[in-house]
């Protein structure tokens, strides 16, 4: 999860990293304050250099080398709504 004391270095340094590595197919950074994910996933040509950012309780993120579909509702089910 994002904190802000640890935003700079999850956004920038890490994903920098982990995108190197040839096994790695997908990078997410998970927001602790809201249904927000920044995710790097690995497409036919690599990774594009800035992440998508998926938001909101009814986004998804998908991970095809995974078969992975998984719901921000399902992640932030105990994340209060607000208003």
């Amino acid at each position: 999860m994002l904190s802000p004391s640890s935003a700079t270095i999850d956004l920038g340094d890490k994903p920098a990293e982990y995108l190197r590595v040839p096994s790695v197919c997908a990078y997410l950074v998970l927001s602790q304050d809201e249904p927000k994910v920044w995710a790097w996933v690995r497409g036919d040509g690599g990774f594009d250099a800035a992440p998508k950012v998926i938001k909101g309780k009814d986004a998804m993120v998908r991970i095809s080398a995974l078969s992975l579909e998984l719901p921000l509702a399902e992640i932030y089910k105990d994340f209060p709504e607000t208003t």
